[in-house]
């Protein structure tokens, strides 16, 4: 091998040497941060809830804002599972206001608790309407992009309906694998949705929207998104908006 390529086999080593180095400092640094964004978030939750809180997971939001998003999960309820926000300097703000809202919270647990509870609430009659491999799904219409939007009377000591009182603007999904949208079941599904929109009624909920998805074919399903419940109030309201989505 002659001197020059001996040379540029170790300027090439060098190269490499640096940058495998440079990676390592990086991955380490940024390890680091991850550590203390975990920490603060733990010391956080300690003293804003009595309850024990389990680490899930972190990632960072490259994408502006830039934001390290904690998951927990109550120690004796793991299937609940909520963020704390930490912001890249790895400082806690809470109090950020998002699109004018003036109640800011650095985590959402509160919501996340409302959530759950008004799925367990709402499984059991789902099930009898659609079958046990019914999904329902609540989500409480927040953005999450700064801070998480929550009343300052909200707590985890509420009752379901009181937490629901604060929380007006929520989805509530169905989605059914057992039972199609067609024109066989048309008078069925709406008997079906109208039953339970009458059990949301009675207990004094009121959503923004309930949203029904069905399957149409083996691939492809189709969803139904009900407004204004307080508006509905016959099984013909429902049978109308079931058939002008079928005719689409």
């Amino acid at each position: 091998m002659s001197r020059r390529r001996k040379i540029m086999f170790i300027i090439i080593g060098i190269v490499v040497a640096v940058a495998v180095v440079g990676i390592i400092s990086v991955k380490l640094y940024l390890s680091s941060k991850e550590n203390k964004a975990i920490e603060l978030a733990q010391e956080y939750l300690s003293q804003k809830y009595d309850e024990e809180m389990n680490y899930e997971s972190i990632r960072f939001s490259w994408i502006d804002p830039s934001l390290y998003h904690v998951s927990f999960s109550p120690a004796n309820n793991p299937e609940l599972v909520f963020e704390v926000l930490v912001q890249q300097d790895l400082t806690i703000q809470g109090g950020i206001r998002e699109f004018g809202q003036s109640n800011s919270s650095a985590d959402n647990y509160c919501i996340k608790y409302f959530e759950y509870l008004m799925e367990e609430f709402l499984s059991d009659d789902a099930k009898r309407l659609w079958g046990d491999d019914v999904k329902v799904t609540v989500l409480q219409i927040n953005s999450g992009l700064y801070s998480f939007s929550v009343p300052p009377e909200l707590n985890n000591t509420m009752s379901l309906n009181e937490m629901e009182a604060l929380l007006k603007n929520y989805w509530i999904y169905i989605k059914t694998s057992e039972m199609k949208l067609d024109d066989q079941s048309l008078e069925e599904s709406a008997n079906r949705i109208f039953e339970f929109i009458q059990v949301i009624k009675n207990n004094g909920f009121m959503p923004e929207t309930i949203d029904f998805w069905y399957p149409t074919t083996e691939d492809e399903t189709t969803d139904v998104a009900l407004r204004n419940l307080n508006e509905i109030d016959t099984v013909d309201q429902v049978m109308g908006q079931l058939k002008a989505e079928l005719a689409k």
